[in-house]
């Protein structure tokens, strides 16, 4: 599944960890921090709604429930 930035969620969490590798490297102005921020918390948001799907899919799977309208991936 691709989140809305239109990336799956390896490279959600990529860039996530290079946001906090920039942020927490000292070097940034305070107006890069807050665009940097911000965009991680957009991105954990999306990383947040992507487990939470897949999580209620995966617990229709164990329940035996037919879920195939509701699964968060593509394919």
């Amino acid at each position: 599944m691709k989140n809305k930035t239109g990336s799956g969620l390896e490279e959600t969490m990529k860039r996530i960890r290079e946001i906090t590798e920039k942020m927490q490297g000292g070097q940034l102005g305070f107006d890069e921090n807050v665009t940097l921020f911000k965009e991680g918390v957009k991105l954990l948001s999306e990383a947040r709604s992507y487990l939470d799907k897949s999580e209620m899919l995966i617990n229709k799977l164990i329940d035996g429930e037919k879920g195939d309208e509701e699964q968060p991936f593509e394919g």
